[in-house]
């Protein structure tokens, strides 16, 4: 889909389903089978230790925004006014799609968020986040046997400032956010992962997360039309932009949110 360019979800690297026009279910492994070593010599049997198993179901919901623009404007404008105007609405989308992912309630049509699922992993602080918070972070990821691999960060920009001058001892001049600006938005890294900014987190707060554990459905793509008959009396004309999708996390432990105590 088009929505796909913009937003930090497209880099945490989250599952997709795209093309969906049904419901999806998922399975989900709930509990791992069992292994033992044995000598099989003909005396012992393999113990059982079948897998417990659910499902999630992805169902589309619908993200949708309208605006409309005056016979005027479109007249007078030196550029493409309804080019300008979708892509606009793409990136609104997109961020709104950031904060389904991130933060969404899980209720009013909206999708559950990661912080806000049931289950995850928190670490929290008294003061400011600091060395020894972000490392039982990824010490709590690594206990829950979450590969070591593929972990991205998500700030508030307002902790920016904070991180990138904490210290990570006593005048190291090693400090806890190493910044580096990359194209694709990371600002820099923390524990070698790299790091991304959204407002969807809430200030004082820092999300460790493992993206290939949560998924997310796309139902058709990007959908902007224009109706040039809108408020036909006034010349106005309509623009609509609908992203039907849906968002799990799979698995809970595969997130670490710090907050303060």
């Amino acid at each position: 889909p088009f929505v796909q360019r913009f937003g930090v979800y497209g880099n945490l690297g989250i599952q997709e389903f795209t093309g969906l026009s049904s419901d999806l279910k998922v399975p989900r492994e709930t509990s791992a089978a069992t292994a033992s070593f044995l000598t099989l010599d003909g005396s012992t049997d393999i113990t059982e230790g079948t897998p417990t198993m659910d499902s999630i179901t992805f169902s589309p919901t619908s993200l949708a925004c309208f605006t409309q623009l005056s016979h005027k404007l479109l007249l007078q404008s030196s550029v493409n006014m309804d080019s300008v105007v979708r892509n606009l609405m793409a990136t609104t989308i997109a961020n709104k799609l950031d904060y389904a992912v991130i933060n969404g309630s899980g209720s009013s049509n909206e999708p559950t968020g990661m912080v806000n699922t049931t289950g995850i992993n928190t670490e929290s602080y008294t003061t400011a986040i600091g060395y020894a918070d972000v490392l039982n972070a990824l010490e709590t990821l690594a206990n829950d046997s979450i590969p070591m691999s593929n972990l991205t960060w998500v700030i508030n920009p307002a902790e920016i400032s904070s991180l990138a001058s904490t210290d990570k001892g006593t005048d190291t001049g090693s400090f806890l956010l190493e910044m580096q600006s990359e194209q694709d938005g990371r600002i820099g890294s923390m524990l070698g992962f790299p790091v991304y900014v959204s407002e969807h987190v809430t200030a004082g707060e820092a999300v460790l997360v493992r993206g290939q554990h949560s998924a997310i459905g796309f139902f058709g793509g990007l959908e902007v039309e224009v109706d040039p008959y809108f408020d036909f009396q006034k010349g106005n004309i309509g623009i609509r932009a609908i992203q039907d999708l849906d968002f799990h996390v799979l698995n809970a432990n595969s997130i670490c949110l710090i907050s303060a105590a």
